[in-house]
Formats: structure tokens, sequence, C-alpha cells
């Protein structure tokens, strides 16, 4: 299962961060800014061990820099309320959601 989409970031953090909805977990989400520069960020459920609402997706790479994993706490969650469920964005970071930029993801379950 995959889903591949677009949204506006909200510069919110914590509970107040962009939510996307994926109608599942994702077991590798990658997010890129395309209205600034930006790197291209990877997240994954296999590195992390995330598997649940609440669950933090760490480490993070970028595919298109040679930089080590880094390990922002609780940077994106594993995310479900009532029948969604997806991640959601809990940094105001501009490389995933800065308010008013465009952004496009990739998931796969």
């Amino acid at each position: 299962v995959s889903k591949f989409g677009s949204y506006v970031g909200n510069n919110g953090t914590g509970s107040g961060g962009t939510t996307i909805d994926l109608d599942f977990f994702p077991r590798f989400i990658m997010i890129k800014c395309t209205s600034d520069l930006a790197n291209w960020i990877i997240w994954d459920t296999v590195r992390s061990g995330a598997s649940a609402s609440g669950d933090s997706m760490l480490p993070r790479l970028r595919a298109n820099t040679d930089e080590q994993e880094v390990s922002n706490a609780n940077e994106i969650q594993l995310y479900e309320s009532g029948s969604t469920k997806g991640v959601q964005l809990r940094t105001n970071e501009g490389g995933v959601n800065a308010s008013s930029r465009q952004y496009i993801y990739c998931a796969f379950a």
C-alpha cells in the first residue's frame, strides 16, 4: 500500500502540527518542500521501532546528502484518531512544516 500527495505547512508544533491522513501507518515516508530549497527527508519504522499511535519515527535521513542520521525527539509521530491513520509533523522546521510552504510526500505501508 502506498500514498502520494501534497500538503501546506502550518508551522505548528506538538499536537498542533500538520497531520497527513494516509489511511495506514507508514513504514517509510519521504517529504520534500517544493516551494523553497530543502532536503528530501526520510523516516521509517524499521530503524525506529514505531508501531502504534504516538510512537516517534526516529531517526531521520536526508536522501540528497551524506549526513548521518539525525534524531529530533517527537519530530514526526504515527497518528490515529477515530478512523484516521497517518503521521503528525510535530515540528515547525522549514524542511517539513513551515507556514504556507508547499510539500510533497510519498508513504509506503
